[in-house]
């Protein structure tokens, strides 16, 4: 890959003129120093950050303070450019870089104003976390004065490298809270508008209680035994048609499920290892990219006269380890999903009052006009005002307590350290070398007593309990079975659900995978763990593929290809499956044939609809078992031809877009990872290079392992603590984004063909050190 990119480069030096000869002086001279000495009035002692051959950071320090500053170095070198990004992107400053086209994001970003959330917060942040947030932007802001040339994607862009300050290392988590939660504010939206609509009856029926429920305790929710309701008079339905070319090339919405965005974990207690030890197993699935969420590290420093070692995955543009294990205790997250949004139905005459908000552009500025009210900012949708209540917007929302989990020694310990932790709202699992497994939910989570599903009025929102974060949450240790799992379903026991509520729950089939693939263990080692990480065996869809079967069959040798693949499916999403693919799009049509005209009315309304189909699968199957004629779509007289026909268009489909060749259809093919950096499109001629090799598809939504065409594992961990030799962390890219540099893509080629990458550094090729100069640090002056 690294090569492809030299060839490249040096191919256009020997076309071009002395331009490009010029240019690739200019990006050989933006390399990072990697080796030699170096002073810095922002420590206090000596401090080392040294590199594998995968570009793995590891920091020595004697301090935390100090190692924090050597994190923000070596994030600053290898990753500012998805810093930058993403502290743009949570304060709504995109556009000044980007121009016009970017105003639509950044007017979606600054209706939240987390820049003004982000000071506010850091003013109120204990002194310690102040001080650690400040030595690690010191880190960051001499990493960029060391540059010797500005890092290409400036030049390029001539654009500025802005310094780095504290309050940007808020806003990184703010992003993170875009990332995982805005997906909240969306599904409010849309229950509210799709019983506005409707009625309650029908967003009730989209929301029907799973039948995949795999809580720790076992507590189920059933759906209540009621009638389907009739399909409104007040929408057209759709329309199904034998030849439905037209439709190729209409501009009719389809809609698809929301991916699972929030990852997998289990543990198991030292019962069920050779070793005595627990184990832990963390993949976190995000949206891929290069460059990739995570960077490799691992820290060394002296807190409390004992030297902490922790080893793990960072944020660039935060300090500490987000997941990891300190040999100690290991720890892993996935997003918990409580509902942790109130959307207040406000009456015509709430007083209200207007902030404005100034957009920079390239060439001058852009206003923005925001809508506030007692209750949080306020959204105009057709005549209603909505106003929305967030934890996010809390001053709550954000600390970096999450850094004092490298220094618990056991499980007890750590459970103790996370209840202070203020993130976005995550499923910790949590293990110890004695053999001990937790579970808890960490994070802001608002202390109001009783969820809600869609819109409230003033006279039901809870203003006293928002004021404060919810410290007393839901905990298991040590389960009799010596098993935990989570994967974004509900983890807690139905009588919690009325207070914490369901903020997008994942339909939980993944989750009941995991819990299945536990239970037919009695031991367990890493080995066994990394097969449960690339478990793509398709239990979810085995009903859908039996009923495709069933009904193909009934028209004889008209469907003699699809069914010859339909019953050799191979009972995976496995890259050479046929039959897998003709599965998957046809339930996918099916589902848009039946609810697409509900979401486009909501979405109609300026709402993102996708999110009323996370939990559809239970709606779904009562109208196929009941078959109600009333849902039939226009000119379909029969469930029966509806089947057939929703199934010639999804194949129509498949072979428009991929060709007739029913090889190309392959789940492997048309499931295909292709991970982008975000400035290649805007590069011609060797900007593609930039981009990740493709990834042959092995995995799908509804299964342990998520693989979609730019989604899936950010990271696949797994460790035993106290055995970390055996440990491994695999991650989709390299720990640089600089096209030059030998970690661009270092790590890649082991995540592609599923090696086991070890958590530990190797071999160390490169090392910087650093001497405190004579300026005092403000540690050094109190």
């Amino acid at each position: 890959m690294l090569n492809s990119i030299k060839w490249l480069i040096l191919t256009l030096i020997v076309l071009s003129s002395g331009g490009a000869i010029s240019a690739w002086i200019m990006l050989q001279a933006s390399l990072p120093q990697l080796d030699g000495q170096l002073t810095s009035a922002h420590i206090s002692d000596t401090v080392s950050l040294q590199r594998d051959q995968r570009g793995h950071a590891v920091i020595n320090a004697q301090s935390q303070h100090d190692a924090m500053y050597a994190l923000g170095f070596a994030h600053g070198q290898d990753r500012f450019l998805q810093m930058d990004l993403s502290r743009r992107y949570a304060a709504g400053e995109l556009a000044e870089w980007f121009g016009k086209g970017a105003i639509k994001s950044d007017e979606k970003m600054r209706f939240h104003q987390f820049r003004q959330r982000a000071r506010a917060i850091l003013a109120i942040l204990p002194n310690d976390q102040r001080e650690m947030l400040e030595r690690y932007s010191q880190g960051v802001n001499d990493a960029i004065a060391n540059f010797s040339v500005t890092p290409y994607e400036y030049v390029l862009t001539s654009f500025s490298m802005r310094p780095w300050h504290s309050e940007d290392s808020i806003l990184v988590v703010f992003s993170m809270y875009a990332d995982l939660q805005l997906g909240q504010v969306d599904l409010d939206l849309a229950r509210t508008r799709l019983a506005d609509h409707f009625g309650p009856e029908i967003a009730q029926f989209f929301a029907l209680p799973s039948p995949y429920q795999a809580a720790l305790d076992g507590s189920i929710v059933n759906a209540p035994i009621t009638a389907i309701p009739a399909y409104p008079d007040s929408i057209e339905k759709s329309t199904a048609s034998l030849n439905s070319t037209v439709s190729l090339n209409s501009a009719a919405q389809h809609f698809s499920e929301p991916l699972p965005i929030g990852s997998n974990n289990w543990a198991v207690g030292g019962g069920l290892t050779d070793t005595g030890k627990a184990m832990l197993a963390n993949d976190m699935h995000l949206t891929l990219r290069v460059p990739t969420t995570w960077y490799r590290t691992s820290l060394s420093y002296i807190h409390n006269d004992e030297r902490i070692t922790v080893h793990g995955v960072s944020l660039p543009g935060s300090p500490g380890i987000v997941v990891g294990s300190n040999d100690s205790i290991a720890w892993g997250f996935t997003n918990a999903n409580f509902d942790n949004v109130d959307l207040i139905r406000l009456a015509p005459d709430t007083p209200t009052h207007t902030v404005t908000e100034v957009i920079a552009l390239p060439q001058g500025e852009h206003q923005l006009t925001i809508t506030m009210s007692d209750y949080g900012p306020v959204k105009q949708i057709g005549n209603d005002l909505f106003a929305l209540r967030w934890v996010a917007h809390t001053d709550y929302a954000v600390n970096f307590s999450l850094a004092d989990m490298a220094h618990a020694h056991d499980v007890k310990q750590a459970l103790n350290s996370s209840n202070q932790a203020s993130i976005p709202l995550q499923n910790l699992v949590v293990v110890d070398a004695l053999g001990n497994i937790a579970w808890r939910p960490i994070g802001a989570v608002t202390g109001r007593a009783k969820a809600s599903f869609a819109a409230i009025s003033p006279s039901q929102f809870d203003a006293v309990g928002w004021q404060s974060n919810q410290t007393q949450l839901p905990s298991v240790m040590n389960p009799a079975e010596q098993r935990i799992w989570t994967a974004n379903a509900r983890v807690i026991d139905a009588d919690a659900l009325p207070q914490f509520g369901d903020g997008g729950y994942a339909l939980g089939a993944r989750q009941q995978q995991i819990k299945e693939r536990l239970f037919e263990h009695r031991r367990f080692d890493e080995n066994t763990f990394n097969q449960i990480l690339f478990d793509n065996e398709a239990r979810f869809l085995q009903p859908w593929q039996r009923h495709l079967i069933e009904l193909l069959s009934i028209y004889g040798d008209q469907f003699e290809q699809a069914l010859h693949h339909l019953n050799n499916w191979e009972n995976c999403a496995c890259a050479d499956s046929v039959g897998y693919t003709l599965v998957r799009h046809y339930r996918s049509e099916l589902i848009n044939t039946l609810f697409a005209p509900f979401l486009a009315k909501v979405q109609n309304d300026n709402v993102n609809a996708n999110g009323l189909l996370r939990q559809i699968e239970p709606a779904l199957w009562r109208l196929i078992d009941s078959q109600p004629q009333d849902w039939l779509p226009e000119n379909v007289e029969t469930w029966q031809a509806l089947h057939r026909q929703t199934f010639e268009r999804a194949l129509e489909k498949l072979q428009h877009r991929y060709g007739s060749d029913w090889h190309n259809l392959a789940w492997g093919n048309v499931n295909a990872l292709t991970i982008k950096h975000p400035f290649a499109a805007q590069l011609p001629l060797f900007g593609s290079k930039l981009n990740l090799p493709s990834i042959t598809g092995y995995g799908d939504n509804f299964m342990p392992a998520v693989q979609r065409p730019s989604f899936g594992a950010s990271e696949r961990f797994v460790a035993q603590p106290g055995r970390l030799q055996n440990a491994f962390l695999a991650i989709p890219g390299g720990q640089s984004l600089h096209p030059l540099s030998d970690f661009y893509a270092a790590g890649f080629d082991d995540y592609a063909n599923k090696v086991k990458t070890p958590l530990l550094p190797q071999k160390i090729e490169h090392s910087l050190t650093w001497s405190p100069s004579n300026t005092p640090t403000s540690e050094e002056t109190k």
